[in-house]
């Protein structure tokens, strides 16, 4: 089930309405920040998959 145009644009309208600037601002940012937050989760798992066996090796010498 996917919204047409017209309902997304009146969603984002009525959205804009009840939060005023800093909602309809929120609702465009929010997809970086989702990017953003993503990209960030991989590269810690990434950090932590290659330092994390050297650590465990420190703690067993």
């Amino acid at each position: 089930m996917s919204l047409q145009s017209d309902d997304r644009e009146q969603v984002l309208l009525t959205f804009h309405h009840s939060f005023g600037i800093a909602g309809f601002i929120l609702i465009n940012v929010s997809k970086k920040i989702q990017s953003l937050f993503l990209w960030g989760v991989v590269t810690a798992g990434y950090i932590l998959l290659l330092v994390l066996p050297f650590v465990v090796l420190a703690s067993l010498l």
